[in-house]
């Protein structure tokens, strides 16, 4: 077994800590649980600027060394590993700090941050001294989707024809995670298009539209209302097999091309069977990857360039409804 490596958390709210309090949330759903969880890491210190969350923060997870300043952390506790689950805006500049006072290697929650250039900016610091950067797009971490891909790669599901997706709950929150999803199986987005007259919710709006991947084939995206029900789910037309992705992206139900039952010289889609995937084994994925992006010099299942590719869809998105729909290249 390996020394340990020290792990500390900024910002101690729900992914950090407090969705472990919800008894419908299975297994590990937060980060400190994962680094708990992991033998070769120690969870020695966290930060937040709310006492009170940090107080609590320290007795659910017997924590000792807590602190209202992040600088002043990382001096005294010297950890390895960070997690940095604070809002978007405030990513670049405690990465910054942390690369400067020595963290190997740092896990940063979603959106990378508020901004490509300072998602940029982020990418090349931790580059250049050698810093692995992940983003937590929970899915990457889930062997389902790695399936998937897999399936796609070898042409199980024949030439993708089209792809639909249906989310909820503002582009920079669940869109990105559906970006980064679509990415990890399709390629890179070449242009997206926002239905102008379709856009629901508040700062973080909710975009209706189009995406058209490199490959050579596109996405509609259909955006609902939370307040009515949570929605994350994609369908995928092979020309040999439909994938279609539900229960929030946590379970792939298959259906073959076979012939038709009624019409002679058709085809139709006959349910073949359920992938199931695993929400409780992307947390202690996520923190091995990690590690193994350190020790092995591995390139992360989700890097820093990954997170600032599904923040540019995002904001190529929220820009072409800005612009009355036009039309906007990623």
């Amino acid at each position: 077994m390996k020394a340990k490596y020290k792990a500390a958390i900024v910002g101690c709210g729900r992914i950090a800590s407090l969705f472990a309090a919800d008894q419908k949330r299975k297994g590990i759903v937060t980060h400190a649980q994962a680094y708990l969880n992991e033998p070769r890491t120690e969870l020695v210190a966290a930060c937040d600027l709310d006492r009170g969350r940090l107080e609590d923060f320290g007795k659910r997870w017997k924590v000792r060394s807590l602190y209202t300043d992040f600088s002043m952390m990382l001096r005294r506790e010297k950890p390895d590993l960070l997690s940095v689950c604070t809002w978007g805006p405030t990513h670049a500049a405690l990465v910054e700090q942390a690369v400067k006072d020595g963290v190997r290697g740092i896990i940063c929650e979603k959106p990378i941050s508020d901004t490509p250039k300072a998602a940029e900016k982020m990418i090349r610091l931790c580059r250049r001294k050698k810093v692995p950067l992940l983003v937590n797009h929970t899915r990457r971490f889930m062997g389902l989707y790695h399936r998937i891909r897999g399936m796609i790669a070898r042409g199980a599901i024949g030439q993708v024809q089209g792809v639909s997706c249906y989310y909820t709950a503002g582009v920079l929150n669940t869109g990105t995670h559906l970006f980064d999803a679509l990415r990890f199986l399709f390629g890179d987005v070449a242009w997206v298009w926002a239905d102008p007259e379709r856009v629901l919710g508040g700062e973080d709006k909710t975009y209706s539209g189009y995406l058209y991947f490199k490959n050579g084939f596109g996405c509609t995206l259909t955006a609902l209302d939370v307040k009515h029900y949570l929605m994350f789910e994609t369908d995928i037309y092979g020309t040999r097999q439909r994938v279609r992705l539900t229960n929030n992206g946590l379970k792939a139900q298959i259906w073959d091309a076979k012939p038709h039952p009624h019409f002679s010289g058709y085809r139709a889609l006959k349910k073949n069977g359920d992938l199931e995937g695993r929400l409780e084994e992307a947390f202690p994925n996520l923190v091995r990857n990690l590690i193994r992006s350190i020790e092995r010099k591995e390139t992360p299942y989700c890097s820093g360039e990954d997170g600032k590719a599904s923040l540019e869809v995002a904001l190529a998105l929220k820009r072409s409804a800005q612009l009355g729909g036009k039309k906007i290249r990623v």
